[in-house]
């Protein structure tokens, strides 16, 4: 018998397994932050998405890495300076292959809408040199995505340390009614 045992106190539990989370989707199989890539990481099994959220003009919350269209989408500039209508219109899945052309830059809502109840999702913010608190807030207070489930489905949002800094009550705030349930 070991000290530990005889002393009474449990052994340890063994590790949870790691997780498997699709970063940006299945981005090596289809165009990364785009339906085709989150759905093809749920059938192949992830247990989680990440993703990168930004503000449209408009102040839609949509699912894109970059805070330029040109990398991954038929379009220019900044994400910022178009409305949802317009990135809509963008080609977001061409330059990774022929079979993904038509695919469109998906929403926040779309993109939720596919991970709910099939994996957890890990959502980061991007807003470089924007309104960070705008970005949460919009969100945050989405009537289509109950946020005080999806704490409970597994979901977390990541906002990098600069945005707490420059305005942290607001921040604590905004995710504390989130995690609540109070809009």
């Amino acid at each position: 018998m070991t000290r530990g045992a005889a002393a009474g106190r449990r052994s340890a539990a063994p590790p949870a397994p790691p997780l498997c989370i699709g970063h940006r989707g299945a981005s090596a199989l289809a165009p990364e932050n785009t339906l085709a890539a989150f759905e093809t990481a749920i059938v192949d099994g992830a247990d989680g998405l990440e993703f990168d959220v930004r503000l449209t003009r408009d102040g839609v919350p949509i699912v894109l890495h970059d805070a330029a269209l040109d990398r991954t989408t038929s379009g220019r500039g900044a994400v910022a300076a178009l409305d949802l209508a317009s990135i809509r219109r963008l080609d977001a899945g061409a330059w990774f292959g022929a079979r993904f052309r038509g695919e469109r830059v998906p929403t926040l809502a779309e993109t939720l809408d596919l991970a709910r109840g099939r994996c957890a999702v890990n959502i980061e913010l991007k807003e470089e040199g924007g309104d960070a608190v705008s970005l949460a807030r919009a969100m945050l207070c989405d009537p289509r995505w109950p946020w005080h489930a999806a704490a409970r489905l597994g979901a977390q949002v990541a906002a990098p340390k600069q945005y707490w800094r420059s305005q942290p009550r607001e921040y604590k705030d905004l995710f504390e009614n989130a995690r609540t349930g109070q809009r």
